[in-house]
């Protein structure tokens, strides 16, 4: 600062316009930490809230996942259900099946021994029970 010359006014003037300088500095200070406390809080809200927009992302992630697991699960399902639907089971061959086992069982008595056994070994392999023991 340049300093008064002797009979000369200051720039700033005495002390009066010192102490409205100083009472001005003294508010911008105080308006400056008023705005860095504003920015601070703005800071805090907007990280929160970009951790709030991350996590809910990769929820709806999972969602579009579990979704499609059930999309995909239905429409696999509603497959087999009209496959059923177009393809039902041959009844004709059940039920020829069934007067067959029904004849062996009443005539098993009367067949011969290799031919027993034959069919014995054959519904064994089925997992079934022979004729033989239903036979008595």
């Amino acid at each position: 600062m340049i300093e008064p010359q002797a009979g000369q006014r200051g720039v700033i003037g005495e002390q009066h316009g010192l102490t409205r300088l100083t009472t001005t500095l003294e508010r911008i200070e105080a308006g400056q930490r008023a705005q860095q406390l504003r920015e601070t809080q703005l800071q805090t809200q907007l990280a929160t809230q970009a951790a709030t927009l991350h996590h809910m992302g990769r929820w709806l992630r999972w969602q579009g996942v579990g979704l499609s697991a059930i999309a995909v699960l239905l429409m696999t399902v509603g497959g087999l259900v009209g496959w059923q639907i177009m393809h039902p089971p041959q009844m004709q061959y059940a039920q020829t099946l069934g007067a067959l086992d029904a004849t062996l069982t009443q005539s098993w008595n009367s067949l011969p021994k290799p031919v027993q056994e034959q069919l014995a070994a054959t519904y064994g392999r089925l997992g079934m029970p022979g004729p033989g023991p239903r036979a008595k």
